[in-house]
């Protein structure tokens, strides 16, 4: 079945493929980077593919902590939430095709500052908006040269129309739908 992107506790990649993506890039230091990868992969022609029936036990949160939903609700960390949000929008600007780069950017970049205006008002927290959601603002513009230039080498070596690489991905307000099922997180 094919897929937009494979966590990276269950992605097997040949180490060939892994050297012509050129492997996790290592300013990103981590979180996301399985996204940035399968994400290159479909612009090279590659299908990002899950068996029919897969499973895997996985130690969510083990290393950064958080990111897991239980019995209290959702709990996470500022490094987590700060990564995660910069790498998912540091992947959207140099994978996705344009024009629909031109669209997803602008509705992203809004609705992660509406989210970190609310989040930082309910819990009256002005570090989460100045760590994570300021931040991702921060960093777009600290690495916009870089981001630039990957984007150029990334996109001139596409090898997928723009329909083949949307076609794994599902449109899904995960994080909305995390929030009313668990509740505003916790963040440590």
């Amino acid at each position: 079945r094919d897929v937009a992107m494979v966590i990276g506790a269950c992605l097997w990649i040949p180490r060939a493929l892994w050297h012509e993506l050129g492997g996790f890039p290592e300013w990103f230091e981590s979180i996301g980077e399985d996204l940035y990868l399968c994400c290159r992969a479909r612009l090279a022609g590659y299908p990002v593919q899950v068996p029919a029936a897969s499973g895997y036990r996985h130690r969510q949160g083990a290393s950064f902590g958080g990111n897991r939903a239980d019995a209290r609700g959702l709990s996470t960390t500022y490094r987590r939430r700060r990564l995660s949000e910069r790498n998912k929008t540091y992947a959207l600007i140099v994978c996705t095709p344009a024009p629909l780069l031109w669209l997803l950017l602008p509705l992203h970049l809004v609705a992660l500052s509406i989210e970190g205006a609310v989040l930082s008002l309910l819990r009256r927290d002005v570090r989460l908006w100045r760590e994570v959601y300021a931040g991702v603002w921060r960093a777009l513009w600290a690495q916009r040269r870089q981001l630039r230039a990957l984007r150029k080498a990334i996109q001139s070596t596409r090898r997928t129309t723009s329909r083949s690489y949307r076609r794994g991905f599902v449109l899904r307000l995960r994080k909305l739908d995390m929030l009313l099922r668990h509740g505003t997180p916790e963040i440590r």
